[in-house]
């Protein structure tokens, strides 16, 4: 009696590995893609030409202050007649502007970036295998290492962004 109990468990034993077989389909776990949403910031158009006019207002504006104080300034004695007035208020609105920028030149690429992220396709913008999307990886890449390290490592970035690679890949 041991017997055919034993060859009914081997004859089900045989019958499903019949069915399935080691390493078929059945013993693999399929993993569904991650559904992403795709974010499509308002790169804010007037606001970046108010700045910019805002920008060009205030160079001027410290421009045309340094040369009528120069201006000022020789006329009453205090300064050398042949004191340069325009050079050197052009050198003073040009730094101030300078330390503006400087100040503000991380606002410049991430726009652009807003700019690709609002009007690229989405076919384009979905192609991407990683997550941060590339885009969403350089806007953090130039918040956390600076304008010119932050656009380097947006740039190689994309250039891993092909088939073999993928998954999560922080700045």
């Amino acid at each position: 009696m041991k017997e055919p109990k034993q060859e009914t468990k081997n004859a089900k034993i045989d019958a499903a590995s019949l069915l399935h077989p080691p390493g078929s389909l059945a013993d693999t776990v399929i993993v569904e893609p991650i559904k992403r949403t795709l974010v499509r910031p308002n790169p804010h158009y007037w606001r970046t030409a108010l700045y910019v006019l805002i920008t060009v207002a205030s160079y001027f504006a410290i421009y045309f202050g340094a040369f009528f104080i120069f201006t000022a300034l020789v006329n009453h004695g205090n300064l050398a007649a042949d004191f340069k007035i325009v050079s050197v208020s052009i050198w003073i609105a040009s730094g101030c502007l300078a330390v503006f920028l400087f100040i503000v030149r991380k606002r410049i690429p991430i726009w652009f970036v807003h700019i690709y992220q609002y009007h690229a396709p989405e076919d384009v913008r979905m192609r991407c295998v990683f997550i941060p999307s590339c885009s969403e990886y350089m806007i953090l890449a130039i918040e956390k290492y600076g304008v010119i390290r932050g656009i380097y490592k947006g740039i190689r970035r994309m250039g891993r962004c092909h088939s073999p690679n993928g998954g999560e890949d922080y700045p």
